[in-house]
Protein backbone atom coordinates (compact mmCIF):
# COMPACT_ATOMS: atom_id res chain seq x y z
CA UNK A 1 0.00 0.00 0.00
CA UNK A 2 1.67 3.49 -0.58
CA UNK A 3 -0.86 5.26 1.94
CA UNK A 4 -1.12 4.63 5.31
CA UNK A 5 -1.90 8.22 6.99
CA UNK A 6 -5.59 7.93 8.23
CA UNK A 7 -6.96 11.12 10.39
CA UNK A 8 -10.53 11.23 10.86
CA UNK A 9 -13.16 12.96 12.93
CA UNK A 10 -14.21 16.53 13.28
CA UNK A 11 -12.62 19.44 15.53
CA UNK A 12 -14.55 20.90 18.16
CA UNK A 13 -12.40 23.80 19.47
CA UNK A 14 -9.46 25.90 17.73
CA UNK A 15 -6.79 24.53 19.74
CA UNK A 16 -3.29 23.73 19.01
CA UNK A 17 -1.07 20.84 19.79
CA UNK A 18 2.08 22.74 22.28
CA UNK A 19 5.18 21.77 19.35
CA UNK A 20 7.65 19.13 20.45
CA UNK A 21 11.09 20.91 20.05
CA UNK A 22 13.66 19.32 18.65
CA UNK A 23 17.74 20.22 19.05
CA UNK A 24 19.56 21.10 16.01
CA UNK A 25 21.60 17.97 16.54
CA UNK A 26 18.55 15.80 16.79
CA UNK A 27 17.37 16.84 13.28
CA UNK A 28 20.63 16.61 11.58
CA UNK A 29 21.32 13.19 12.94
CA UNK A 30 18.02 11.65 11.94
CA UNK A 31 18.98 13.24 8.65
CA UNK A 32 21.96 11.30 8.52
CA UNK A 33 20.42 8.25 9.52
CA UNK A 34 18.02 8.35 6.95
CA UNK A 35 20.78 8.30 4.57
CA UNK A 36 22.16 5.33 5.79
CA UNK A 37 19.00 3.79 5.86
CA UNK A 38 18.12 4.44 2.07
CA UNK A 39 21.65 3.96 0.76
CA UNK A 40 22.14 0.43 2.75
CA UNK A 41 18.76 -0.92 2.65
CA UNK A 42 16.72 0.42 -0.36
CA UNK A 43 16.36 -2.05 -2.75
CA UNK A 44 17.42 0.10 -6.08
CA UNK A 45 17.95 3.63 -4.71
CA UNK A 46 19.44 5.14 -7.70
CA UNK A 47 16.98 3.15 -10.12
CA UNK A 48 14.84 6.83 -10.61
CA UNK A 49 17.41 10.03 -8.72
CA UNK A 50 20.79 10.29 -9.85
CA UNK A 51 23.57 9.73 -6.47
CA UNK A 52 24.29 13.40 -7.35
CA UNK A 53 21.14 14.66 -7.02
CA UNK A 54 19.67 12.85 -3.71
CA UNK A 55 23.35 13.69 -2.49
CA UNK A 56 22.58 17.51 -2.78
CA UNK A 57 19.08 17.19 -1.81
CA UNK A 58 20.40 16.05 1.49
CA UNK A 59 22.97 18.72 1.66
CA UNK A 60 20.46 21.66 1.19
CA UNK A 61 18.45 19.95 3.76
CA UNK A 62 21.65 19.66 6.30
CA UNK A 63 22.01 23.39 5.76
CA UNK A 64 18.54 24.90 6.29
CA UNK A 65 18.17 23.12 9.81
CA UNK A 66 18.88 25.87 12.15
CA UNK A 67 17.33 27.11 15.61
CA UNK A 68 13.71 27.69 14.12
CA UNK A 69 13.38 24.59 12.69
CA UNK A 70 10.25 22.56 13.38
CA UNK A 71 9.16 19.03 13.31
CA UNK A 72 6.83 20.47 10.70
CA UNK A 73 9.83 21.96 9.05
CA UNK A 74 11.53 18.74 9.35
CA UNK A 75 9.08 16.42 7.90
CA UNK A 76 8.47 18.27 5.10
CA UNK A 77 12.30 17.91 4.53
CA UNK A 78 12.19 14.09 4.55
CA UNK A 79 9.04 14.10 2.71
CA UNK A 80 11.12 15.82 -0.36
CA UNK A 81 13.89 13.76 0.22
CA UNK A 82 11.91 10.37 -0.11
CA UNK A 83 9.81 11.66 -2.94
CA UNK A 84 12.50 12.82 -4.72
CA UNK A 85 14.08 8.28 -4.14
CA UNK A 86 10.89 8.62 -7.21
CA UNK A 87 9.91 4.71 -6.49
CA UNK A 88 6.24 5.23 -4.98
CA UNK A 89 7.25 2.57 -2.09
CA UNK A 90 9.52 5.12 -0.26
CA UNK A 91 7.42 6.94 1.67
CA UNK A 92 6.47 8.32 5.15
CA UNK A 93 4.40 6.73 7.60
CA UNK A 94 2.58 8.33 11.12
CA UNK A 95 5.05 9.86 13.38
CA UNK A 96 4.12 9.45 16.85
CA UNK A 97 4.50 13.74 16.66
CA UNK A 98 2.24 13.86 13.62
CA UNK A 99 -0.23 11.29 15.11
CA UNK A 100 -0.67 13.23 18.32
CA UNK A 101 -0.36 16.47 16.63
CA UNK A 102 -3.40 15.52 14.23
CA UNK A 103 -5.60 13.54 17.19
CA UNK A 104 -5.27 16.18 19.62
CA UNK A 105 -6.26 19.28 17.38
CA UNK A 106 -8.20 16.84 15.47
CA UNK A 107 -8.05 19.39 12.32
CA UNK A 108 -8.22 18.67 8.55
CA UNK A 109 -8.82 20.38 5.34
CA UNK A 110 -12.74 20.16 4.70
CA UNK A 111 -12.40 19.74 1.21
CA UNK A 112 -12.55 16.81 -1.34
CA UNK A 113 -11.72 17.79 -4.68
CA UNK A 114 -10.96 16.24 -8.42
CA UNK A 115 -8.80 17.14 -10.87
CA UNK A 116 -10.14 17.65 -14.54
CA UNK A 117 -7.67 18.91 -17.33
CA UNK A 118 -5.51 21.60 -15.50
CA UNK A 119 -7.98 22.98 -12.99
CA UNK A 120 -9.39 21.45 -9.02
CA UNK A 121 -13.07 21.00 -8.86
CA UNK A 122 -15.17 20.53 -5.53
CA UNK A 123 -15.96 16.86 -5.02
CA UNK A 124 -18.06 16.51 -2.07
CA UNK A 125 -18.64 19.71 0.06
CA UNK A 126 -22.63 19.59 -0.98
CA UNK A 127 -24.13 22.71 1.42
CA UNK A 128 -21.16 24.91 1.18
CA UNK A 129 -19.65 24.93 -2.51
CA UNK A 130 -21.49 24.26 -5.23
CA UNK A 131 -20.10 20.43 -6.87
CA UNK A 132 -17.96 21.32 -9.93
CA UNK A 133 -16.87 24.80 -8.85
CA UNK A 134 -13.61 25.65 -9.64
CA UNK A 135 -11.39 25.77 -6.49
CA UNK A 136 -8.76 28.42 -6.80
CA UNK A 137 -7.75 29.25 -3.59
CA UNK A 138 -7.20 28.04 0.27
CA UNK A 139 -6.75 30.57 3.10
CA UNK A 140 -5.20 32.42 0.56
CA UNK A 141 -2.90 30.63 -0.89
CA UNK A 142 -3.98 29.80 -4.67
CA UNK A 143 -4.55 26.23 -5.53
CA UNK A 144 -1.42 25.76 -7.95
CA UNK A 145 0.49 26.68 -4.70
CA UNK A 146 -1.02 24.53 -2.33
CA UNK A 147 -0.75 21.67 -5.52
CA UNK A 148 3.06 22.23 -5.52
CA UNK A 149 3.60 22.15 -1.41
CA UNK A 150 1.30 18.82 -1.51
CA UNK A 151 2.97 16.97 -4.05
CA UNK A 152 5.69 15.77 -2.21
CA UNK A 153 3.52 13.74 -0.07
CA UNK A 154 4.58 11.17 -2.61
CA UNK A 155 7.27 9.74 -5.29
CA UNK A 156 6.56 8.76 -8.38
CA UNK A 157 8.26 6.09 -10.60
CA UNK A 158 7.22 7.23 -14.20
CA UNK A 159 8.81 10.34 -16.28
CA UNK A 160 5.72 12.38 -15.15
CA UNK A 161 6.19 12.57 -11.16
CA UNK A 162 3.14 14.72 -11.14
CA UNK A 163 0.18 12.35 -12.63
CA UNK A 164 0.61 10.00 -9.32
CA UNK A 165 0.92 12.33 -7.17
CA UNK A 166 -2.10 14.60 -7.96
CA UNK A 167 -4.16 11.33 -7.58
CA UNK A 168 -2.75 11.74 -3.91
CA UNK A 169 -4.07 14.79 -3.32
CA UNK A 170 -7.37 13.83 -4.80
CA UNK A 171 -7.50 11.52 -2.54
CA UNK A 172 -5.66 12.52 0.50
CA UNK A 173 -6.33 16.94 0.65
CA UNK A 174 -8.02 16.99 3.51
CA UNK A 175 -5.28 14.79 5.51
CA UNK A 176 -2.56 16.30 3.59
CA UNK A 177 -2.87 20.10 4.17
CA UNK A 178 -2.43 20.49 7.67
CA UNK A 179 0.20 18.02 7.66
CA UNK A 180 2.18 19.80 4.97
CA UNK A 181 0.69 23.24 4.81
CA UNK A 182 -1.01 24.63 7.80
CA UNK A 183 -3.34 23.27 11.24
CA UNK A 184 -6.26 25.54 11.43
CA UNK A 185 -9.89 24.60 12.39
CA UNK A 186 -11.28 27.58 10.10
CA UNK A 187 -10.93 27.98 6.28
CA UNK A 188 -11.25 30.23 3.65
CA UNK A 189 -12.32 28.43 0.36
CA UNK A 190 -12.23 30.75 -2.87
CA UNK A 191 -14.15 29.48 -5.79
CA UNK A 192 -15.41 29.79 -9.05
CA UNK A 193 -19.42 29.40 -8.85
CA UNK A 194 -20.38 27.38 -12.06
CA UNK A 195 -23.91 28.67 -11.66
CA UNK A 196 -22.48 32.19 -12.37
CA UNK A 197 -19.21 32.55 -13.18
CA UNK A 198 -18.46 34.51 -10.07
CA UNK A 199 -15.36 34.36 -7.81
CA UNK A 200 -16.53 33.63 -4.21
CA UNK A 201 -15.27 32.98 -0.70
CA UNK A 202 -16.91 31.09 1.62
CA UNK A 203 -15.72 30.40 5.44
CA UNK A 204 -16.09 26.68 6.55
CA UNK A 205 -15.91 25.47 10.49
CA UNK A 206 -14.33 22.17 10.97
CA UNK A 207 -16.99 21.37 13.84
CA UNK A 208 -19.79 21.74 10.95
CA UNK A 209 -18.24 19.23 8.70
CA UNK A 210 -17.99 15.06 9.45
CA UNK A 211 -14.77 13.83 7.46
CA UNK A 212 -16.24 10.44 7.63
CA UNK A 213 -19.08 11.79 5.38
CA UNK A 214 -16.87 14.65 3.52
CA UNK A 215 -14.54 11.74 2.22
CA UNK A 216 -17.15 8.37 1.92
CA UNK A 217 -19.16 10.28 -0.80
CA UNK A 218 -18.11 12.33 -3.30
CA UNK A 219 -20.10 13.10 -6.31
CA UNK A 220 -17.86 11.15 -8.48
CA UNK A 221 -19.08 7.48 -9.46
CA UNK A 222 -15.31 7.29 -11.07
CA UNK A 223 -14.00 8.10 -7.72
CA UNK A 224 -16.13 6.07 -5.44
CA UNK A 225 -14.79 3.24 -4.06
CA UNK A 226 -11.30 3.81 -5.18
CA UNK A 227 -8.15 4.06 -3.60
CA UNK A 228 -7.95 1.97 -0.12
CA UNK A 229 -10.41 -0.52 0.05
CA UNK A 230 -9.78 -3.11 1.76
CA UNK A 231 -13.28 -4.37 3.08
CA UNK A 232 -14.71 -4.08 -0.49
CA UNK A 233 -12.11 -4.61 -2.99
CA UNK A 234 -14.22 -6.33 -5.29
CA UNK A 235 -17.50 -5.26 -7.23
CA UNK A 236 -18.80 -6.83 -10.34
CA UNK A 237 -21.98 -5.31 -12.54
CA UNK A 238 -23.10 -7.54 -15.71
CA UNK A 239 -24.91 -5.87 -18.34
CA UNK A 240 -26.40 -8.74 -20.35
CA UNK A 241 -28.00 -6.33 -22.95
CA UNK A 242 -24.39 -5.96 -23.89
CA UNK A 243 -22.65 -8.46 -23.57
CA UNK A 244 -20.65 -7.31 -20.67
CA UNK A 245 -19.39 -7.61 -17.59
CA UNK A 246 -17.49 -5.17 -15.64
CA UNK A 247 -15.14 -6.14 -12.75
CA UNK A 248 -13.85 -3.47 -10.43
CA UNK A 249 -10.85 -3.57 -8.40
CA UNK A 250 -10.29 -1.56 -5.67
CA UNK A 251 -7.45 -3.15 -4.44
CA UNK A 252 -5.07 -6.04 -4.10
CA UNK A 253 -4.78 -5.89 -0.99
CA UNK A 254 -8.02 -6.97 0.43
CA UNK A 255 -8.74 -7.77 4.30
CA UNK A 256 -9.52 -11.27 3.50
CA UNK A 257 -7.20 -13.19 0.12
CA UNK A 258 -9.31 -16.16 -0.12
CA UNK A 259 -12.61 -14.14 0.04
CA UNK A 260 -10.87 -12.08 -2.41
CA UNK A 261 -10.30 -15.66 -4.62
CA UNK A 262 -13.57 -16.82 -3.99
CA UNK A 263 -15.33 -13.57 -5.21
CA UNK A 264 -12.81 -14.07 -8.79
CA UNK A 265 -13.45 -17.75 -9.29
CA UNK A 266 -18.08 -16.96 -9.09
CA UNK A 267 -17.22 -13.94 -11.46
CA UNK A 268 -15.49 -16.06 -13.90
CA UNK A 269 -17.90 -18.99 -13.53
CA UNK A 270 -21.40 -16.20 -13.94
CA UNK A 271 -19.52 -14.89 -16.99
CA UNK A 272 -19.21 -18.61 -18.34
CA UNK A 273 -22.54 -19.30 -18.01
CA UNK A 274 -24.07 -15.88 -19.15
CA UNK A 275 -21.93 -16.37 -22.26
CA UNK A 276 -20.46 -12.80 -22.05
CA UNK A 277 -17.68 -12.03 -24.36
CA UNK A 278 -16.42 -8.57 -23.15
CA UNK A 279 -15.23 -8.36 -19.50
CA UNK A 280 -13.78 -4.63 -17.93
CA UNK A 281 -11.43 -4.61 -15.08
CA UNK A 282 -11.76 -1.16 -13.71
CA UNK A 283 -8.05 -0.55 -12.26
CA UNK A 284 -8.16 3.12 -11.89
CA UNK A 285 -7.52 4.10 -8.28
CA UNK A 286 -5.95 0.52 -7.75
CA UNK A 287 -2.61 1.32 -5.64
CA UNK A 288 -1.76 -2.41 -5.44
CA UNK A 289 -1.03 -5.26 -3.23
CA UNK A 290 -0.58 -8.77 -3.24
CA UNK A 291 1.15 -10.27 -6.50
CA UNK A 292 -0.40 -13.35 -6.39
CA UNK A 293 -3.82 -12.13 -6.46
CA UNK A 294 -3.18 -10.42 -9.43
CA UNK A 295 -1.91 -13.79 -10.90
CA UNK A 296 -5.38 -15.28 -9.73
CA UNK A 297 -7.03 -13.13 -11.68
CA UNK A 298 -4.62 -13.14 -14.74
CA UNK A 299 -5.07 -17.44 -14.56
CA UNK A 300 -8.65 -16.34 -15.81
CA UNK A 301 -7.36 -13.98 -18.89
CA UNK A 302 -5.04 -16.53 -20.75
CA UNK A 303 -5.44 -20.06 -21.66
CA UNK A 304 -1.45 -20.48 -21.85
CA UNK A 305 1.48 -20.52 -18.91
CA UNK A 306 2.42 -17.03 -18.17
CA UNK A 307 4.73 -15.24 -15.82
CA UNK A 308 4.03 -11.68 -13.87
CA UNK A 309 7.49 -11.22 -13.55
CA UNK A 310 11.10 -12.35 -14.92
CA UNK A 311 12.62 -12.05 -11.24
CA UNK A 312 12.48 -10.31 -8.03
CA UNK A 313 15.47 -9.49 -6.48
CA UNK A 314 16.41 -8.67 -2.75
CA UNK A 315 19.21 -6.27 -2.39
CA UNK A 316 20.76 -7.38 0.99
CA UNK A 317 19.40 -9.41 4.38
CA UNK A 318 21.71 -8.60 6.31
CA UNK A 319 20.29 -4.56 6.88
CA UNK A 320 21.60 -1.90 8.27
CA UNK A 321 20.03 -0.56 12.22
CA UNK A 322 17.21 -3.23 12.69
CA UNK A 323 17.64 -1.84 15.84
CA UNK A 324 15.24 1.21 14.60
CA UNK A 325 12.86 -1.60 12.56
CA UNK A 326 9.34 -1.41 13.98
CA UNK A 327 8.30 -4.07 16.51
CA UNK A 328 5.96 -5.74 13.77
CA UNK A 329 8.87 -4.90 10.81
CA UNK A 330 11.51 -6.50 12.94
CA UNK A 331 8.80 -9.31 13.01
CA UNK A 332 8.49 -9.48 9.30
CA UNK A 333 12.16 -8.84 8.64
CA UNK A 334 13.28 -11.77 11.06
CA UNK A 335 10.78 -14.49 8.75
CA UNK A 336 11.78 -13.26 5.74
CA UNK A 337 15.21 -13.86 6.36
CA UNK A 338 14.60 -17.17 7.75
CA UNK A 339 12.18 -18.29 5.19
CA UNK A 340 14.56 -16.68 2.15
CA UNK A 341 17.99 -18.70 3.33
CA UNK A 342 15.99 -22.20 4.09
CA UNK A 343 14.77 -21.84 0.72
CA UNK A 344 18.19 -20.76 -1.08
CA UNK A 345 19.48 -23.32 0.83
CA UNK A 346 17.28 -26.50 0.00
CA UNK A 347 15.58 -26.63 3.05
CA UNK A 348 12.01 -26.44 2.40
CA UNK A 349 9.86 -28.54 0.63
CA UNK A 350 7.29 -27.07 -0.50
CA UNK A 351 5.53 -28.45 -4.16
CA UNK A 352 3.20 -25.39 -4.76
CA UNK A 353 5.72 -22.59 -4.78
CA UNK A 354 5.87 -20.53 -7.50
CA UNK A 355 9.45 -19.18 -7.06
CA UNK A 356 12.48 -20.61 -7.10
CA UNK A 357 14.83 -18.80 -4.56
CA UNK A 358 18.72 -18.24 -5.08
CA UNK A 359 21.11 -16.50 -2.38
CA UNK A 360 24.19 -15.29 -4.42
CA UNK A 361 27.72 -14.11 -3.33
CA UNK A 362 26.64 -10.42 -2.50
CA UNK A 363 24.12 -12.09 0.49
CA UNK A 364 21.08 -11.01 -1.75
CA UNK A 365 18.29 -13.29 -2.50
CA UNK A 366 17.00 -13.64 -6.49
CA UNK A 367 13.08 -14.87 -6.53
CA UNK A 368 12.68 -16.31 -10.00
CA UNK A 369 8.83 -16.72 -11.17
CA UNK A 370 7.95 -19.92 -12.50
CA UNK A 371 5.53 -20.45 -14.62
CA UNK A 372 2.07 -20.15 -13.82
CA UNK A 373 -1.01 -22.46 -15.28
CA UNK A 374 -3.78 -20.98 -16.22
CA UNK A 375 -7.19 -21.95 -14.45
CA UNK A 376 -8.50 -25.34 -15.10
CA UNK A 377 -12.30 -23.69 -15.14
CA UNK A 378 -13.89 -20.73 -16.74
CA UNK A 379 -10.90 -19.12 -18.86
CA UNK A 380 -12.07 -16.17 -20.44
CA UNK A 381 -11.17 -16.19 -24.05
CA UNK A 382 -13.86 -13.10 -25.08
CA UNK A 383 -12.53 -9.75 -25.44
CA UNK A 384 -10.84 -7.98 -22.05
CA UNK A 385 -10.31 -3.96 -21.27
CA UNK A 386 -8.60 -2.47 -18.64
CA UNK A 387 -9.13 1.13 -17.39
CA UNK A 388 -6.60 2.67 -15.94
CA UNK A 389 -5.40 6.10 -14.92
CA UNK A 390 -2.32 7.56 -13.26
CA UNK A 391 -3.39 6.21 -9.50
CA UNK A 392 -2.95 2.59 -11.10
CA UNK A 393 0.11 1.84 -9.18
CA UNK A 394 2.01 -1.02 -7.87
CA UNK A 395 -0.09 -4.17 -8.66
CA UNK A 396 -2.40 -1.91 -10.00
CA UNK A 397 -0.07 -1.35 -12.51
CA UNK A 398 1.55 -4.85 -13.35
CA UNK A 399 -2.17 -6.17 -14.31
CA UNK A 400 -2.92 -3.40 -17.52
CA UNK A 401 0.93 -3.89 -17.88
CA UNK A 402 0.55 -8.00 -18.55
CA UNK A 403 -2.77 -7.77 -19.85
CA UNK A 404 -1.18 -5.43 -22.85
CA UNK A 405 1.88 -7.78 -22.56
CA UNK A 406 0.59 -11.09 -23.20
CA UNK A 407 -1.84 -9.62 -25.79
CA UNK A 408 -5.07 -10.52 -24.29
CA UNK A 409 -6.79 -7.27 -24.65
CA UNK A 410 -7.10 -3.05 -24.24
CA UNK A 411 -5.56 -0.63 -22.07
CA UNK A 412 -8.14 2.25 -21.81
CA UNK A 413 -7.82 5.60 -19.79
CA UNK A 414 -4.98 7.63 -19.70
CA UNK A 415 -1.85 5.83 -17.96
CA UNK A 416 -1.03 4.29 -15.30
CA UNK A 417 1.27 5.37 -11.92
CA UNK A 418 3.73 1.89 -12.02
CA UNK A 419 6.45 1.62 -14.70
CA UNK A 420 5.99 -0.81 -17.40
CA UNK A 421 9.31 -2.67 -16.83
CA UNK A 422 9.61 -2.66 -12.74
CA UNK A 423 8.64 -1.41 -9.40
CA UNK A 424 10.54 -1.34 -6.41
CA UNK A 425 8.35 -2.50 -3.88
CA UNK A 426 7.44 -5.68 -1.90
CA UNK A 427 8.83 -6.79 1.59
CA UNK A 428 8.52 -3.04 2.59
CA UNK A 429 9.34 -2.50 6.54
CA UNK A 430 9.43 0.47 8.13
CA UNK A 431 12.32 2.38 10.28
CA UNK A 432 11.89 4.66 13.11
CA UNK A 433 14.28 7.54 13.07
CA UNK A 434 15.81 7.82 16.32
CA UNK A 435 14.83 11.19 17.79
CA UNK A 436 12.00 12.61 15.89
CA UNK A 437 10.54 9.13 15.42
CA UNK A 438 9.44 9.66 11.62
CA UNK A 439 8.21 6.83 10.03
CA UNK A 440 10.29 5.62 6.88
CA UNK A 441 8.67 3.02 4.37
CA UNK A 442 11.29 1.17 2.58
CA UNK A 443 11.85 -1.46 -0.09
CA UNK A 444 13.65 -4.09 0.13
CA UNK A 445 13.15 -5.94 -2.84
CA UNK A 446 12.39 -5.09 -6.89
CA UNK A 447 10.26 -6.63 -8.91
CA UNK A 448 11.10 -6.76 -12.57
CA UNK A 449 8.61 -7.47 -15.19
CA UNK A 450 10.37 -6.93 -18.42
CA UNK A 451 14.22 -7.44 -18.49
CA UNK A 452 14.56 -6.01 -22.07
CA UNK A 453 13.61 -3.05 -23.11
CA UNK A 454 10.74 -2.92 -25.70
CA UNK A 455 11.03 -0.79 -28.82
CA UNK A 456 8.94 2.05 -28.36
CA UNK A 457 8.62 2.13 -24.60
CA UNK A 458 11.02 4.23 -22.81
CA UNK A 459 12.90 2.61 -19.43
CA UNK A 460 10.62 5.47 -17.68
CA UNK A 461 7.49 4.98 -18.97
CA UNK A 462 4.40 4.19 -17.28
CA UNK A 463 1.71 1.94 -18.68
CA UNK A 464 0.35 3.56 -21.43
CA UNK A 465 -3.32 2.97 -22.31
CA UNK A 466 -4.32 2.18 -25.96
CA UNK A 467 -6.92 4.28 -26.15
CA UNK A 468 -6.19 7.60 -24.17
CA UNK A 469 -9.31 9.03 -22.94
CA UNK A 470 -9.22 11.54 -20.55
CA UNK A 471 -12.34 12.06 -18.10
CA UNK A 472 -14.74 15.18 -19.02
CA UNK A 473 -16.11 17.77 -16.63
CA UNK A 474 -19.29 18.11 -18.61
CA UNK A 475 -19.39 14.26 -18.26
CA UNK A 476 -18.25 14.79 -14.46
CA UNK A 477 -21.39 17.28 -13.91
CA UNK A 478 -23.91 14.82 -15.37
CA UNK A 479 -22.72 11.49 -13.17
CA UNK A 480 -21.29 10.16 -16.16
CA UNK A 481 -18.09 8.32 -16.37
CA UNK A 482 -16.37 9.00 -19.98
CA UNK A 483 -13.81 6.41 -20.26
CA UNK A 484 -15.72 4.02 -19.21
CA UNK A 485 -18.82 5.21 -21.99
CA UNK A 486 -16.06 4.90 -24.69
CA UNK A 487 -15.72 1.40 -23.90
CA UNK A 488 -19.25 0.46 -23.83
CA UNK A 489 -19.81 2.40 -27.19
CA UNK A 490 -16.67 0.57 -28.69
CA UNK A 491 -18.78 -2.58 -27.97
CA UNK A 492 -20.84 -3.59 -30.73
Amino acid sequence: MIFTMSFTSFAEVEYFPKEIKYSQTQFKADLEVLKELLEKNHANLYENVKKEDLDNLFKRSFEKIDSDTTATDFNFMVAKIVSKVGDGHTYLTNSSYLSMMIEENMTFLPLKVIKIGDSWYNDGLYDYIPIGAKITAINNMDMNSVVEKLKYSVGSEIEDVNAFSHKMIEMGLSNLYPIYIQERTTHEIEFINPDTNEKEIVTINNEDIYIKTLNAYPHSNYLKNTFINSTAPLEATFMPEKNVAILKISTFAPEDSEQFMTFIDKFFEKVAYEGITNVIYDIRGNLGGDLSLVNHVLSYLHEEEFKSSEYIHVKNLSLYRTDLLTSDSLEQYKALAQEFTATANGEMDDEESTEEAKLLDDNSIMLIQNAIEPSEYNVFTGQNYVLVDPASFSCGSIFPQRVQKLDNGFVVGTKTGGNFYETTAGFMLNFELPNTKTLINIPLAQIVMEDELIDGVDRNSAVIADYKINLNYSDYMNYKDTQLNYILNMIK
